[in-house]
């Protein structure tokens, strides 16, 4: 499993053959954008902008309690976006549940190339391969 990035579109940006919504409301993901840690970038503009962020820690009182245990969460002190000039390809993807009861999965998978931090170009290397989600219903024990 592992590390990924997080991607997100402007609306203005064009994807050849998606049909799943609007493409700035859905969670991309990538594994290919340096070494993954959960960061979010954002492709607009042509550019390549990576949302960074200051954090802190939650104080003590402001914390979740989970089962009795105050959980140590962070939160973002201060956030900007940086143009990261980025050269080369990369990979993103996303599965999005079909409209109605089917119970199947739509998988979308592109390429984007930059170059001297110009994006040049999105295609598309997977689309509309079927997953089917299965409940899995465990005996009573």
């Amino acid at each position: 499993m592992g590390l990924f990035d997080n991607v997100k579109l402007s609306s203005m940006v064009n994807l050849p053959e998606f049909t799943g919504g609007n493409q700035a409301d859905i969670e991309w993901q990538t594994k290919d954008i340096q070494d993954p840690c959960m960061d979010t970038y954002l492709i607009r503009d042509n550019r390549l902008i990576k949302i960074c962020h200051e954090w802190e820690e939650v104080p003590l009182g402001e914390r979740v309690n989970i089962g009795g245990l105050n959980v140590p969460l962070i939160r973002p002190k201060k956030t900007w976006e940086e143009d990261t000039n980025y050269h080369g390809k990369f990979r993103f993807y996303t599965m999005i549940q079909e409209p109605g009861d089917t119970g199947k999965d739509m998988w979308y998978e592109y390429e984007a190339k930059f170059t001297d931090g110009e994006l040049i170009n999105i295609n598309i290397v997977a689309k509309n391969s079927e997953f089917r989600r299965r409940t899995i219903t465990l005996p009573n024990e």
